[in-house]
C-alpha cells in the first residue's frame, strides 16, 4: 500500500515549482518567439495580398490604357485615311479640269488651223482645179 509522508508533500511542492520555474524561464520566451513568429506571418501574409491586389490594378489600368490608346490609334487613323481620301478627290478634281482646260485650248487651236488651212486650201481651190483639169484632159486649159 501507498504511504504519504512528508516526502510525498516535499514532491509536489518540488514538481509545482519546477512547472513554475519551466514556464518562467523556457515556455513563455517560446511562446513570445512563436506569437511574434504568428505576428510577422501574418503581416507578410497581408503585405502578399496588398501587393497582389496593388498588381493586379496595376495590370487593369495598363490593359485599359491599351485599349484606349489602340482605339485612340484607329481613330487617328481613320481619320488620316479620310483626309488622304478627300485630298485624292481634290487632287483628281483638280487634274480632271486641267485636263479639260488643255483639251478644250487644243480643240481651239485645231478649229482654228483647220480654218486657216481651210481658208488657204479655198485661195488654192481654182490652181488645184486647173491643175487637175489639166491632168484628166491632157491638154492646158
Amino acid at each position: 500500500m501507498i504511504d504519504i509522508n512528508i516526502t510525498a508533500i516535499y514532491q509536489v511542492i518540488n514538481f509545482v515549482l519546477l512547472i513554475f520555474a519551466l514556464n518562467m524561464l523556457v515556455y513563455k520566451p517560446i511562446r513570445g518567439i512563436l506569437a511574434k513568429r504568428h505576428e510577422k506571418v501574418t503581416g507578410l501574409e497581408g503585405s502578399v495580398e496588398k501587393a497582389e491586389k496593388e498588381v493586379s490594378r496595376k495590370n487593369e489600368d495598363y490593359n485599359s490604357g491599351i485599349k484606349k490608346a489602340r482605339v485612340k490609334g484607329i481613330r487617328k487613323k481613320d481619320s488620316l485615311i479620310k483626309l488622304a481620301e478627300d485630298e485624292g478627290v481634290d487632287l483628281l478634281k483638280k487634274i480632271n479640269d486641267h485636263a479639260r482646260d488643255e483639251l478644250k485650248k487644243i480643240k481651239e487651236k485645231i478649229k482654228k488651223e483647220a480654218q486657216e488651212v481651210e481658208k488657204t486650201l479655198y485661195g488654192e481651190v481654182d490652181v488645184f482645179a486647173k491643175s487637175i483639169g489639166n491632168k484628166l484632159l491632157g491638154r492646158i486649159i
